[in-house]
């Protein structure tokens, strides 16, 4: 329900912002941690943290006309495949925050979406995740879309060292789960 609120909150911000002029620029979303966020420990519960970056996701579609993609006459789906998150330290109740997303890489199937929890400007969390884009068919290869969206500088088999670890431990997964008959 809270979701809810602040779902309907971050649209109606995002379409008074626009649109960004270059899709491979930050967007930041301002939160606070709320009592329904928190564990025991008052501070965000370790699955909270993916809901909230369903929110910033959305906020980033918004913001690079993906969205508009997604609800065109095709009607595509957006799915997380996978999500990689360290926690490097807690974020306490009623504490300002900003979440930092933005694309950084693609592969043939995936966009890989960052997401930085900021608090008073240090890195408290970071994650990446990978999103697929579906349609009747099944997964929508980038090359088919990566132009409508701007980013189309976002090149194949070009990543950080770190990405690329990222990358292949998804893949890894992949094939673990096709040989085990799972997908």
């Amino acid at each position: 329900m809270f979701t809810l609120f602040r779902s309907l909150k971050i649209v109606l911000q995002q379409l008074l912002k626009g649109k960004l002029d270059n899709n491979l620029e930050t967007v930041k979303l301002p939160l606070r941690v709320m009592p329904w966020d928190c564990d025991l420990n008052l501070h965000i519960n370790n699955g909270r943290y993916l809901s909230i970056l369903d929110l910033a996701r959305t906020q980033l579609y918004m913001a690079t006309g993906v969205l508009s993609l997604l609800m065109g006459r095709d009607r595509w789906g957006s799915v997380v495949v996978s999500a990689h998150i360290v926690y490097r330290r807690s974020i306490d109740i009623f504490v300002k925050y900003d979440i930092a997303s933005r694309f950084i890489a693609r592969t043939d199937k995936f966009l890989i979406v960052e997401h930085q929890f900021i608090v008073k400007g240090e890195i408290a969390v970071l994650c990446y995740v990978s999103v697929a884009f579906t349609d009747k068919n099944g997964i929508v290869e980038t090359d088919r879309f990566i132009n409508d969206i701007g980013l189309s500088t976002l090149k194949l088999d070009e990543h950080s060292e770190d990405l690329s670890s990222y990358i292949k431990t998804n893949e890894s997964f992949i094939d673990i789960m096709k040989q085990q008959g799972k997908l």
